[in-house]
């Protein structure tokens, strides 16, 4: 008998421990049959990952410690969906971080995340910032304001970051601030460079308004450092999601700033978005400055469930002067053969989250 009360009261003890943590495999797996025309250079017709959302898989748990503290940790990576591939330079490249929080003092956050200026976009545009038709087409594209401070990478997400995010309970109004150090780092061009950056926003009911800005230091004196700074708002009337953006980005004397105008409409068992955006940049070098761009899309997706989609985007992108904005996946172009033309794509594809 002593035995068997033994079992059950370990069995009660494991059960506890086991209801104060736990840990979730998730990830997404989104796959387009994508058809890019750069004007007279060509076209390609490809498959894609990540057509309304990257591909990714990971970890996330969290530990109940008592008194109403947590303890979260959460591991996300990179797949390319078409060919089965990782990231190639950090397996967990999406997110690395560990925290603790609270829902009276909010959430320490330590670790490689999203920076405060991209979630702020993302959380505006209809599309997520993923995607043909999404806020991120213009910064994909190599520009001049990215030269030197390591490409697109400074404007998604930071290396060694602590951030602090306040706690949801305040009425709708949130803050994040972050910091993320440098570490010695000697060159142009690296994830490890120090950035501090601060989000501000109100959410409640129909409205969304989210601004916020950064600055990444350059560790070479003699190279200007990066400023990234986004404001936005949409509202919610029912029937329609309207909202703008404008984001700009500088390095230096070379700016870019990107304008949107979107709506989101629900439609049966789906919703359709579209987007008008403006791309405009200043430089010194004549090559590069009143280089602009407009991008209009349109894309419609339609949920199967609640975790199993279809879609379809279609996207032009006209370029003015020597401009060679792009949709990812066509054939590569360069300002002599293709500089102040269209870019224009379609894609038909499937989304799976788990």
């Amino acid at each position: 008998m002593k035995p068997l009360i033994a079992v059950a009261v370990l069995g009660t003890f494991a059960g506890a421990c086991a209801a104060q943590s736990s840990v979730t495999v998730f990830g997404i797996m989104d796959l387009a049959v994508r058809h890019v025309k750069n004007g007279s250079v060509g076209s390609i017709t490809s498959e894609v990952s990540g057509g309304t959302a990257s591909s990714r898989w990971g970890l996330r748990g969290s530990e109940d410690l008592g008194g109403g503290l947590k303890a979260s940790f959460w591991l996300e990576s990179d797949i390319a969906a078409d060919t089965g591939a990782g990231n190639a330079t950090s397996f967990f490249n999406r997110r690395s971080t560990v925290s603790l929080s609270s829902d009276a003092a909010g959430e320490l956050r330590l670790g490689r995340d999203l920076i405060p200026t991209h979630v702020a976009s993302c959380a505006i545009d209809p599309f997520g910032c993923v995607g043909m038709a999404a806020a991120t087409n213009y910064r994909a594209t190599q520009a001049a304001v990215f030269s030197g401070m390591g490409g697109v990478q400074v404007a998604f997400r930071a290396n060694n970051g602590v951030s602090y995010l306040t706690p949801a309970k305040l009425g709708g109004f949130l803050a994040q601030v972050t910091v993320s150090a440098g570490e010695g780092q000697l060159s142009a061009g690296t994830e490890q460079a120090k950035s501090t950056a601060l989000r501000l926003g109100y959410v409640s009911g129909p409205i969304n308004i989210q601004a916020a800005t950064r600055k990444v230091e350059n560790a070479t004196a003699a190279i200007s450092d990066f400023k990234d700074n986004v404001i936005g708002a949409s509202y919610n009337f029912g029937v329609a999601t309207v909202g703008l953006q404008r984001r700009s980005f500088e390095f230096g004397a070379d700016k870019l700033a990107i304008s949107m105008a979107h709506i989101s409409v629900p439609i049966g068992a789906g919703v359709l978005r579209a987007t008008y955006q403006r791309a405009d940049q200043k430089s010194p070098n004549a090559t590069t400055n009143a280089n602009d761009s407009s991008l209009i899309g349109i894309g419609y997706q339609h949920y199967l469930s609640k975790r199993t989609s279809l879609y379809g985007t279609a996207t032009r992108i006209s370029n003015d002067n020597r401009a060679i904005f792009t949709v990812a996946g066509g054939p590569a172009v360069t300002a002599a053969n293709f500089g102040g033309q269209k870019s224009t794509a379609y894609e038909i594809g499937l989304r799976h989250d788990f």
